[in-house]
């Protein structure tokens, strides 16, 4: 796939707050020390969360992406960045799983771009073939515009039964190309139990790769609908000032100051209840 990182009003949001808790024995035994998985280069030169970071820059110029990171891996993240370019690095205050982490950066994104697709990227995947992957990616982006109020999720065919992915149990089929089928979903299982994935997967159930896309107002009002009570006025709250530059600085300080007292908030437990 060439780079078609001219595509107007979109956005990438890369996800780096975790703190790699599942493989965490595993890199204490390899390293000699912890450390989340998006930092660690399991293959060639690049980490993972270099990797995603050079990937999303071929669908979207780097000034339009936002890395999240948290705030006690604020060195690690800096010296990883030496070498690759990101528009803005924002830092959690502390992890509130994926949903909250999300709309950290969705504040600065909405101030900046209204009318922006976003897509988001987990930083700890690795992909090959990377042309395939970014077609898919750059599929749902079409498919999100042209279905405007619906969030478009990236999934994959298991080969084989695996407790630490997520899984999905697909819906009615909305769009549908030759290679390219889009279809609702049913239910998320986020980290099943032994016996729900081989009775997903009898049922054609898919993982989940938490790679997805949708207008910046679609992942907005999902967040109001789903979490009123992390998401309130004081998050969005933009003290008047005629540089721009300033509004977009204090909506995102108001969003931070408010995510060091939200609970919690997975993006799949939220999604579970909207379609």
């Amino acid at each position: 796939m060439k780079q078609v990182n001219n595509e107007r009003a979109l956005w990438s949001i890369i996800l780096a707050g975790g703190e790699g808790t599942r493989i965490g024995s595993f890199v204490q035994r390899w390293l000699g020390k912890q450390k989340p998985k998006q930092f660690c280069t399991f293959v060639g030169t690049r980490s993972l969360l270099q990797h995603t970071l050079d990937r999303a820059a071929r669908l979207a110029p780097a000034e339009r992406s936002v890395l999240v990171v948290t705030q006690t891996h604020c060195q690690e993240a800096m010296t990883q960045l030496k070498e690759h370019e990101v528009g803005t690095l924002l830092f959690q205050p502390v992890n509130r799983d994926t949903a909250v982490g999300v709309f950290l950066p969705l504040t600065y994104i909405r101030a900046r771009d209204s009318h922006a697709t976003v897509v988001i990227y987990p930083s700890d995947h690795f992909v090959f073939p990377e042309d395939k992957f970014l077609d898919h990616v750059h599929h749902a982006v079409l498919t999100a515009k042209q279905l405007k109020h619906r969030i478009v999720l990236l999934v994959v065919a298991p080969d084989r039964l695996e407790l630490d992915c997520g899984w999905i149990l697909p819906g009615k089929r909305l769009v549908h190309s030759e290679r390219k089928p889009v279809q609702t979903v049913l239910r998320f299982l986020e980290k099943p139990t032994a016996p729900q994935p081989d009775e997903a997967l009898s049922h054609h159930a898919l993982w989940n790769t938490m790679v997805m896309t949708a207008k910046v107002d679609t992942f907005w009002d999902l967040g109001w609908q789903c979490s009123p009570a992390s998401w309130n006025d004081s998050t969005v709250s933009v003290r008047p000032s005629a540089r721009r530059k300033r509004r977009e600085f204090w909506t995102c300080f108001s969003a931070t100051c408010r995510l060091k007292t939200s609970p919690p908030t997975s993006c799949n437990r939220r999604l579970s209840g909207w379609q």
